[in-house]
């Protein structure tokens, strides 16, 4: 005990002076605990417990923090139990380890996933006891758990609720999660599907699937830039080459599809490449909004882009092909047909 007492204090940047004003003792009783000469009376154990954010539980048996080695020992251990002993057994025996390592909450987290999942796949009835003793042991790592192990016992026992069918518990688990982070949207859409809200989760999920492709087209994008600064142009053209299946997946138009390539064409200086890419990209931003009416986004809202819109996009990517600094190499010639072309396009659609 003596060792969390003093361990906790410090975390907290305590004084021994500090605790013992908190608990009406004496700086001189707290410091005979951290030297395990004493131990606090038991009416104070409560209060202690409180102050220092730590159960009783773990106060009264504190160990050492397990070794990776020790740990992975035990999980293993269970593992075996599980497949050979009866479960209330292995249950019985894990909870005798983690009343021996109440702080380690790593392994806290990973014996009740451990039993839990099996309990998942083998479709036993889970007994209440059970149930309450998982939620327990999972709630001891969200509330006492550096923040790495937080998130994951927030998220085991978001499933946890799910599978229990308490939905108002499992939804106060996404508190814990970042609403820019992608996996809480994916809950968030989850967990609408298991309450019936059918049409709020499509356009959750739809909204994740538009949000992946604008960051996996972007990470796409620069890691093209950087491929190409180290002359590594076969890993840029696989790059190029993927980032186009990817707005072909996501149903994004043909603009989204071609523009990828136009970088490399600049880069290897290939006249004949670079207006076809130009008329398909003109040709793309025609239909701009293509993905707006697309099956995959149809519970979605998009702002509609306006026929100026797109014809200045047109004519600013006209006037960036003039740059002769950048297209010094394409024929006066081929440029004035790639504009005819898109002038010509361009009536047809009305605009």
């Amino acid at each position: 005990m003596q060792e969390i007492i003093r361990k906790k204090r410090m975390e907290k940047n305590l004084s021994q002076k500090d605790l013992a004003e908190y608990l009406g003792v004496t700086a001189s009783a707290v410091s005979k605990w951290e030297k395990g000469k004493a131990l606090p009376d038991v009416t104070l154990l409560g209060p202690l417990a409180r102050l220092l954010k730590v159960s009783l539980e773990e106060l009264l048996s504190f160990q050492r923090e397990l070794s990776p080695e020790m740990e992975k020992g035990y999980l293993e251990e269970l593992h075996r139990k599980l497949k050979e002993e009866p479960y209330m057994e292995a249950v019985h025996w894990a909870r005798e380890i983690l009343l021996t390592y109440p702080s380690s909450y790593h392994l806290i987290l990973w014996v009740t996933s451990l039993l839990e999942s099996h309990t998942v796949m083998s479709q036993e009835k889970v007994p209440d006891e059970n149930k309450d003793l998982f939620e327990k042991w999972y709630l001891r790592a969200l509330e006492n758990g550096e923040e790495k192990e937080r998130l994951l016992a927030a998220e085991r026992l978001y499933y946890f609720y799910l599978r229990d069918e308490n939905y108002k518990k499992a939804e106060e688990m996404l508190t814990y999660f970042s609403q820019e982070n992608p996996q809480w949207k994916r809950k968030k859409a989850l967990l609408k599907t298991k309450t019936g809200n059918l049409e709020e989760a499509w356009k959750t999920y739809e909204e994740l699937l538009f949000a992946t492709f604008q960051m996996a087209n972007e990470t796409f994008q620069e890691m093209t830039v950087l491929a190409m600064k180290e002359k590594d142009i076969d890993r840029a053209k696989l790059l190029i080459e993927k980032q186009t299946a990817l707005a072909k997946a996501f149903d994004m138009g043909l603009y989204y599809e071609a523009s990828p390539r136009l970088e490399l064409a600049v880069y290897e200086k290939d006249p004949g490449e670079t207006k076809r890419i130009a008329q398909e990209m003109l040709k793309g931003i025609e239909n701009l909004d293509h993905f707006t009416r697309s099956p995959l986004y149809t519970h979605m809202t998009f702002k509609p882009f306006s026929p100026d819109f797109k014809k200045e996009m047109g004519e600013n990517l006209l006037e960036a092909l003039g740059d002769q600094e950048t297209f010094g190499y394409m024929e006066k010639e081929e440029l004035e047909q790639v504009q005819k072309s898109f002038q010509e396009g361009w009536n047809k659609t009305g605009g």
